[in-house]
Order: structure tokens, then C-alpha cells, then sequence
């Protein structure tokens, strides 16, 4: 009967150190993890008004020399080393008195150097994401201080979040969409 009781308080035992072992281990979301960043696709639009005319110019491209990854906390993501490069074209919309009167196309590009930073978030529902201040923008918005939003969609083992941004803080309004892709990092 003692062997039985023995037997018994070390089941009892393990079971509770397996328990505790489980519930010490940290939290995590659906996107909480490592994941290396593959390329952002991204639409830009510009407006500007000067002396009642205006221009509104759009660039459409696909990141290249992409590099770095993000590492999801829970309330937070660490960015490490993410650099990328545009190689693309801006075309600009002048409009007088309301019409159209010239179009032009311009060679754009840009670079992102290896940037890290820590951004905070807040997980919304299933499928959102909310930077209370500022998130990843697209090169050329100059702003990342506003609070930011986006959507997420995980299929396999990649991550896909579209993200909004816009910056009034000059003379022009800037706004930009990206679809950043992401792929979880074995």
C-alpha cells in the first residue's frame, strides 16, 4: 500500500510540474513569431495644390534587394535589418481649372537602408492589426507617427498584411497601400 501512495504522490507531482511547465510558457497570437520578409507591393498617390492648380502623381511598384525579418510578440514587433530598393515610374496629372492638361512619366526610385526598430500593436479579432503609433509605410510617405491599421491573412507559412498610411504634415497629401509578404522563418 506505501509503494501505491508513493506512486501515487509522484504521478501527482509530475502532473503538476507538466501543468505548470504548460501554462509558463508564453503567450502567443496567430502571428506571434519570426518571419523574413519577402517584398512589399505598394500603390503611392500624391496631391498637391499650388496657386489653384493641382498635380496628382501615382507610382506603382514592387520592392527589390529585399532583406530582414520581424519578430511578433505579443503587443509588439521587433524589425531587424529590413532594407529594401524601388526601381520603378511616377506618372503626374496636371490639372488646370479642373482639366487635364499634361501628363507626365518619371523614372522613381528609392531605398530603404537595414532599418530596425520595435513597433508596438494591438491584435483586432482575427485578421487586424492596430499601430497606435505608426506602422511600416511605403517609401515615400514621409510620416509613421499617426496611428496606423492593416489586415492580415496567413495561408501556409506566409504572411501577408496590407497596410495603409498618409501624411499631410507638408503642403501635399501622400497616401500610400502595401502588401507586405512575409514568410515564417523555420
Amino acid at each position: 500500500m506505501r509503494v501505491t501512495f508513493v506512486a501515487a504522490a509522484i504521478g501527482a507531482l509530475l502532473t503538476i510540474a507538466i501543468s505548470c511547465k504548460k501554462s509558463s510558457a508564453p503567450p502567443s497570437n496567430v502571428v506571434t513569431g519570426t518571419w523574413n520578409f519577402v517584398n512589399m507591393s505598394t500603390q503611392t498617390q500624391v496631391n498637391a495644390v499650388v496657386s489653384g492648380d493641382s498635380t496628382v502623381t501615382y507610382a506603382n511598384y514592387i520592392t527589390q534587394n529585399n532583406s530582414g525579418s520581424i519578430t511578433f510578440t505579443m503587443d509588439s514587433m521587433d524589425v531587424n535589418s529590413l532594407a529594401y530598393s524601388v526601381s520603378s515610374t511616377a506618372t503626374t496629372y496636371a490639372y488646370y481649372q479642373g482639366k487635364i492638361y499634361d501628363t507626365l512619366t518619371t523614372p522613381f526610385s528609392a531605398t530603404l537602408p537595414a532599418t530596425s526598430m520595435n513597433v508596438s500593436y494591438k491584435l483586432i479579432g482575427t485578421d487586424s492589426l492596430y499601430f497606435p503609433n505608426g506602422g511600416l509605410l511605403p517609401a515615400g510617405i514621409t510620416s509613421s507617427s499617426q496611428g496606423q491599421g492593416g489586415r492580415f491573412v496567413i495561408s501556409g507559412d506566409t504572411l501577408r498584411m496590407t497596410v495603409s498610411g498618409s501624411d499631410t504634415t507638408t503642403s501635399q497629401i501622400q497616401m500610400g497601400t502595401g502588401v507586405i509578404t512575409l514568410v515564417r522563418k523555420m
